[in-house]
């Protein structure tokens, strides 16, 4: 089954009414209670967009360059950046900050703004910033990340504190189009990539005001947080998000959300973590059943729980098997 009619590349580059289009597609096809909305290429990139057959490419001039078509499984945090980073003025050309007013004369929110207004009414709307350390990770590059923070402990911090003025940026921006909430994400900060200690100080200081500022704004937000988290649960809850995401369990860590909401205690809503892999792709109708089963039975306790995976569905899951796992869940709630 084809869940698109759309071309790939018109979330990021088509017209903000083809990507109402796509959505609609995806609402029809698997009817989701909220959905994540994404900035697209500016305007003035947009109108140099020329489509040829299934490739993009972008004409500037006597330029023609083409625009590589994103692999399936989506991009990777480089292990070895390319990036040099001696010092500030380095740091600063890397993430250069940009107002919420220039993000939306750019035309970088068209789409979100036409989806609030197509769809807002009936779902709820979300956007998406990945959280200040985990931007300066994708950027520096993972081990180049990892030098740093022991030999120019300085300059992360500087870079820190510059991603989250970007991220604040992008809220703003966000908040400004009409959106209900906003989905924070972070990686490579938990139990088994850097110690507590390390947590506290590189990015605790930085996430706890990004999640305070998208809450002034009115916005709910959404705290997706990767990896181990069996030491710091209580940091997390601490941010005082209106709701905590963690993945499944996996690589030699494991996740029960029996004992995340053991900790929890309804302090704030959690997203359940279902298995992408082995209960949705993988599994049988019957394993589906179950682990719903289970886990709307933790949801009860406290009564502040939505049913979730634990990590993005992946490209190898039959969109029957997707809408199947949102129907039972419907079923087994009511």
């Amino acid at each position: 089954m084809k869940l698109l009619t759309k071309p790939w590349w018109t979330l990021v580059y088509g017209r903000p009414e083809d990507v109402v289009e796509v959505y609609r597609d995806l609402l029809n096809s698997i009817p989701i209670d909220w959905i994540e909305l994404r900035m697209q290429a500016n305007r003035e990139i947009r109108s140099k967009i020329k489509p040829v057959n299934d490739r993009l490419f972008i004409v500037e001039g006597n330029s023609v360059r083409e625009i590589p078509r994103p692999s399936k499984g989506g991009s990777l945090t480089l292990i070895e950046s390319r990036v040099m980073i001696r010092d500030r003025e380095d740091v600063d050309r890397l993430f250069r900050i940009k107002s919420a007013w220039d993000i939306l004369d750019s035309g970088s929110m068209d789409s979100v703004e036409v989806l609030v207004k197509a769809l807002g009414e009936e779902y709820f709307t979300i956007g998406k910033v990945s959280s200040p350390l985990w931007s300066v990770f994708s950027a520096f590059g993972f081990l180049n990340t990892i030098r740093l923070l022991y030999s120019r402990p300085e300059l992360i911090k500087y870079a820190s504190e510059r991603t989250l003025s970007c991220s604040m940026e992008v809220v703003k921006a966000y908040s400004e189009v009409g959106v209900d909430g906003i989905f924070i994400e972070e990686c490579l900060t938990s139990r088994d990539i850097i110690s507590l200690k390390m947590f506290e100080e590189y990015s605790k200081p930085y996430i706890e005001r990004l999640i305070s500022y998208a809450k002034n704004l009115g916005l709910k937000v959404i705290y997706y947080y990767c990896g181990d988290v069996s030491d710091r649960i209580e940091y997390l809850v601490s941010f005082k998000p209106d709701a905590l995401a963690f993945e499944e369990g996996k690589k030699n860590f494991r996740i029960d959300i029996e004992w995340v909401d053991s900790i929890v205690k309804g302090r704030c809503c959690l997203l359940g973590n279902i298995n992408s892999i082995w209960i949705i792709q993988e599994g049988s109708i019957e394993d589906i059943k179950r682990e719903v089963l289970r886990q709307i039975k933790v949801g009860k306790r406290s009564g502040k729980f939505i049913v979730s995976t634990g990590s993005p569905i992946t490209p190898q899951t039959p969109i029957s098997k997707v809408r199947a796992f949102v129907e039972i869940t419907r079923q087994l709630v009511n």
